[in-house]
């Protein structure tokens, strides 16, 4: 992450911390100065006047969305462009990474031992694999979504027919060549497996869950073979059945500000 947003991320944790602190980090990076300018005259807040001062802006929006915004833009300022195939919507690939990076942070709060940013981090970048195979390895993605949609073979398996290892695996290779927290590795590639108990399996775990219930909430996905979540792995995060439908809803109602932080990148 660049160190602006590590500085954000310390800051927006910091209880004594002001819009003010916030206001004097984020000043020196204008494309994020710009899209919180931007995100705080969006029609989610419904403002009559323009805000104009960044200040007002950080105090508008909260630490927490603040915060999200610029782990976003880090994320998605790394993959610029459109899609190599007809077949991969980046616009839904952001949308899905924003909502599992969320899930994962409300399954977080409820884990003592868990801390909800890196959390959010770990679902933002879980699909890393996906996007980097779109962006740099084309011919073989392509070979991948055709697989997917012309003979309606699960991702996971038309990704290892074609590379031998499935996105997971391959964004964890790539998440340990570039450094990554030991946390965000594990997590990269362990996303699609509950049967995870090695190092990091709490945030592991949270990310499964997150991603298998992002599909369940969010009815907008075209996906033929949505995963299910564990039972165990739901039952660790989700009391009860109440419990999972207060999930829902508090997803449905953040959904709209995801929503507002993707236009930012179209």
């Amino acid at each position: 992450l660049p160190s602006i947003v590590i500085q954000v991320i310390k800051t927006t944790n910091d209880p004594t911390s002001s819009a003010r602190d916030l206001n004097k980090i984020i000043t020196n990076d204008q494309a994020i100065s710009a899209k919180v300018l931007q995100m705080a005259n969006s029609p989610f807040y419904g403002l009559s006047s323009k805000v104009s001062n960044l200040n007002r802006a950080i105090t508008l929006l909260g630490f927490n969305t603040v915060r999200s915004l610029a782990l976003s833009i880090s994320m998605v300022d790394h993959f610029k462009g459109k899609s190599s195939s007809e077949y991969f919507n980046r616009g839904r690939f952001w949308g899905h990474s924003l909502g599992v990076a969320m899930l994962a942070r409300m399954l977080a709060s409820k884990r003592p031992n868990l801390n909800p940013d890196e959390a959010y981090i770990a679902g933002l970048v879980h699909d890393l694999g996906i996007i980097i195979m779109d962006q740099f390895f084309q011919n073989e993605f392509s070979m991948i979504l055709n697989l997917v949609h012309q003979e309606d073979m699960p991702m996971l398996e038309a990704e290892r027919k074609v590379t031998g290892q499935d996105h997971a695996e391959f964004g964890a290779v790539v998440a340990a060549e570039w450094k990554y927290p030991d946390f965000l590795t594990v997590s990269l590639g362990q996303h699609h497996n509950p049967g995870y108990t090695g190092e990091h399996q709490e945030v592991a775990n949270a990310v499964y869950l997150a991603n298998c219930l992002e599909y369940r909430f969010n009815e907008a996905h075209e996906d033929k073979n949505p995963p299910e979540p564990d039972q165990a792995i739901l039952d660790k995060f989700v009391d009860d059945e109440e419990q999972l439908e207060i999930l829902k809803v508090k997803f449905e109602a953040e959904t709209e500000r995801n929503q507002a932080i993707l236009k930012l990148f179209q």
